[in-house]
Order: structure tokens, then C-alpha cells, then sequence
């Protein structure tokens, strides 16, 4: 009876925590994906903001910490496990200067069971970005004469926001594989690079339009080099269908 009274708890305790952690892979994922998608967004728009630099860091800041507690909510990372929910992720510590957009988030995780006074802890992601910071052209000002393509893509984009380009990363459980399909109507595959090293117990990582899940965030598969360049420079690439039908 003593036995049972001294191991019981014990076993509860470890149950509640086994559980806390997959609570905890699940925060862990939607910061990152948010701060993934904020980190790639800003790089880029540094490019667009080189001519408006008198707007100072502190504007950019001001909208990466909007856009990354918008894309936190369409994540639906559970906020509600951490100090002051979602407004207590911290981006104070990030740096927009100099030639990567590095974000980092700060936030504390509160524990399901106080040890030793201890009620939460704190957790540190970063994602880091370059920023696309070439040269502009002064021999033109009409900037519908640019185009948007991708190494390996097979058409050009009039539209930076065109979804084909917007690389939006989700979240999904291994048992949702089985029947998700992407926007086009496919299946998803094993990424050739990191799919094998997927289990069941993990999140997979799959985009609106790709056709690979995948098991990690670090992916290279899950990057997205975007050239802008001349239309007679698209190397026989067709023009998109979603940017000439938003027109």
C-alpha cells in the first residue's frame, strides 16, 4: 500500500509531463513557422524599403512584430500555455541591421506542475534571413517591365504576392498525411532530403502548393530563392495562370 501511494503520484506526474511535451513541440512549431515566414517576408521587403530608409528600424520592427503574431494566430499555436499568452512572445532581442534579418523570440512556458517553486521556463527561437538587397536598375522607371521567377520553376510571376511564390509553411500531424492533399488537388510525398527521418510521433511540414511533407523546419526544400528579372530574361518560362487571372 505504501508502495503504491509513493509510485502512483510519481506515475502521474510523469504521465502529465510526457503529455506537457508534446504541448510544448506544438508551441515550438508555430513559433517557428511564424518567425520562418516572418524572417523571409521582411528580407524581401528590404529590397522594396532601400529608397525609404528614413522610415527608420523601428517601423520594420513594428510590422515584422504585426506579421508575426498574425501568422502565430493562422498557425493556431496554443498560446494559452504560455506567460501572457501569445503577447508574451518577446522580439525585442532581434536584429533587422546590417545584411540578414535575424528574429528572435522570447517567451516562458508555463509548467502544468510547480517543481521545486519553479512555475515556468523560458524558450529562445531564431530564424535567421538574408536580405535581398541587389542592385536597382536607374535605366527605367516602369516597374511592370520586371517579372518574378524561381530556379526551378516553370513560369514567370507579375505578382510578388502570387501564392506559387508565397512559400506559407503548415504544421500537420503524421495521420493527416494519409489524406491531405495540396491546393492542386496532389498528394504529398517524402521529401528526397530530410522525409526519410520522419516518424510518427513528429509534425510533418507541407506548403500550400509543394508536393513533399517534411520533417524539419531547416529543410532545404522548404527555402525559396526568388530572382527578379526581365521578361526577355525568363528562359521560356509561360506566364502564370493565378497572376494574369488577379488582373
Amino acid at each position: 500500500m505504501i508502495e503504491t501511494m509513493v509510485v502512483l503520484p510519481l506515475f502521474v506526474c510523469f504521465a502529465v509531463f510526457l503529455l506537457f511535451h508534446f504541448r510544448v513541440m506544438e508551441i515550438q512549431s508555430g513559433v517557428g513557422q511564424a518567425l520562418s515566414y516572418t524572417a523571409r517576408f521582411m528580407a524581401f521587403s528590404a529590397y522594396k524599403e532601400q529608397d525609404t530608409s528614413d522610415k527608420g528600424d523601428f517601423v520594420n520592427m513594428a510590422e515584422a512584430t504585426v506579421l508575426f503574431h498574425a501568422k502565430l494566430s493562422e498557425y493556431g499555436c496554443p498560446d494559452r500555455f504560455i506567460e501572457f499568452g501569445s503577447m508574451g512572445i518577446s522580439l525585442a532581442e532581434s536584429d533587422l541591421e546590417g545584411r540578414d534579418i535575424k528574429l528572435a523570440a522570447v517567451y516562458r512556458v508555463k509548467l502544468p506542475i510547480t517543481v521545486f517553486g519553479v512555475k515556468a521556463y523560458t524558450i529562445t527561437q531564431n530564424a535567421v534571413s538574408a536580405k535581398w538587397i541587389g542592385d536597382r536598375v536607374t535605366n527605367t522607371t516602369d516597374d511592370s517591365q520586371w517579372v518574378y521567377i524561381t530556379p526551378t520553376g516553370t513560369a514567370y510571376h507579375t505578382r510578388t504576392d502570387c501564392p506559387y511564390l508565397d512559400l506559407t509553411i503548415r504544421a500537420v500531424s503524421w495521420t493527416d498525411m494519409l489524406t491531405l492533399r495540396n491546393k492542386s488537388g496532389g498528394k504529398y510525398k517524402a521529401c528526397e532530403t530530410c522525409g526519410k527521418e520522419a516518424t510518427i510521433m513528429q509534425l510533418m511540414y507541407v506548403t500550400d502548393y509543394g508536393d513533399r511533407y517534411h520533417s524539419t523546419l531547416t529543410c532545404p526544400g522548404l527555402k525559396r530563392t526568388i530572382l527578379m528579372v526581365k521578361p526577355s530574361e525568363t528562359g521560356g518560362r509561360h506566364a502564370c495562370p493565378k497572376c494574369a487571372a488577379s488582373h
